[in-house]
This record gives C-alpha cells, sequence and structure tokens, in this order.
C-alpha cells in the first residue's frame, strides 16, 4: 500500500452518531460490530489529526427528508431506521458522537440520504482543499458508507473503506458489503491505514 500525502486526504465519518454508536443508542443493539467499530473510528480519528488529515462529519441530520414517490410505501434502512424512532430531531441520538468530534472538524449538512455527497456541501469543501483521496468510515457498512463510497468513487476521488471502522447489522451483511465495496474503493483495515502516515 503506497503511503498518502494526509494533505491531500479527508477522513468522512458517516453517520457517526449516539442512536448507532453508543450503547443507549436505539440502533446499537442491532449492530452486529458497532462498539468494535466504533473503538477503532476512535483510533483512527486520532490518528489522522496527528498526521493533518481533515477529518469531515456527514451526519443524519433527520429522516423527514424521505417522501416516497406517489406516496409509496418507505422500505429498506429508512424504514428501519423510522420503525425504531431514531435520529429524532434535536435528540441526544442524534448527535455526533463527541469523542470524535473537534472544534477543527468540518460537519456538512442537511444530508438528505445515506450518501454524504447529498449534503449541502461535502462536494464543495472536498474541492477546496484539494482533497485527492476520499476514506470512508462509519454507519451502516450497506447504507451510508456505501452510498458514500459509490459516490466518491463516481467523481473521481480516490476512495478508501476501513472496514473494521464500518458496521453493520450482521456478519454477513458487513461481509458482503465490503465485498461490494471493493469494487469502488480500497479496502483496508484500521491498522493498516494508519500505517499510511508517519505517526
Amino acid at each position: 500500500m503506497s503511503k498518502l500525502n494526509p494533505r491531500m486526504v479527508a477522513l468522512v465519518l458517516v453517520n457517526v452518531q449516539n442512536d448507532f454508536a453508543k450503547e443507549k443508542g436505539v440502533m446499537s443493539n442491532q449492530m452486529h460490530n458497532g462498539e468494535e467499530a466504533m473503538t477503532k473510528i476512535v483510533q483512527v480519528v486520532t490518528a489522522c489529526r496527528k498526521a493533518g488529515v481533515m477529518i469531515v462529519h456527514a451526519p443524519q441530520d433527520s429522516l423527514e427528508f424521505y417522501k416516497p414517490v406517489n406516496h409509496g410505501a418507505v422500505v429498506g434502512n429508512i424504514k428501519i431506521l423510522q420503525d425504531n424512532k431514531a435520529l429524532l430531531p434535536e435528540s441526544w441520538g442524534v448527535k455526533i458522537c463527541e469523542d470524535v468530534l473537534s472544534e477543527s472538524d468540518v460537519v456538512v449538512k442537511g444530508k438528505k440520504g445515506m450518501d454524504a455527497f447529498a449534503s449541502l456541501n461535502l462536494l464543495n469543501v472536498l474541492q477546496e482543499k484539494e482533497i485527492r483521496t476520499v476514506v470512508v468510515c462509519g454507519f451502516t457498512a450497506n447504507g451510508g458508507v456505501y452510498s458514500t463510497a459509490c459516490s466518491a468513487y463516481n467523481k473521481g476521488f480516490e476512495v478508501y473503506t476501513i472496514a473494521d471502522c464500518s458496521a453493520a447489522e450482521s456478519a454477513a451483511a458487513h461481509k458482503a458489503s465490503i465485498n461490494l465495496l471493493s469494487k469502488v474503493s480500497k479496502i483496508s483495515t484500521a491498522t493498516q491505514f494508519m500505517g499510511q502516515f508517519s505517526l
């Protein structure tokens, strides 16, 4: 794995929010490897800060945006979140986890969908900083992480997915997601990725 220039790398944390990542979060008991993923995410964030990598948070502000065409039934990941009353506006659960958030980080707002690029300004932020490599992790591997990695790839970025910094509802779902993600990104572990930088 070739070394990366940290000034041209952005770590994009997708939906690293209390409802997914914390024990009291309403979705935490549905995450197969959520606790382990969160531990690794904290380690990677710490390493990235030391290296000077830009850290971007792409939270799901709410689910109110989702309006099915022709008023059809809500399905898939969004339905699961709605059924569990996850990410309610102004709730503790919708907040970004404090152990990965710093005043120096970038927080993109208005994400209308699972894809972080469906926010108001993520692409502009990356272009202004001349970012070439987008590193994606968070919740879930088969939802926000997958959608964001695909968009980054389609927009011409070099893309990494940190497999053990991404969670899913089962071991099988996580494995299948990582296999699909390998078509649009370079798959890394947290340890491998942190080895990219001289810390």
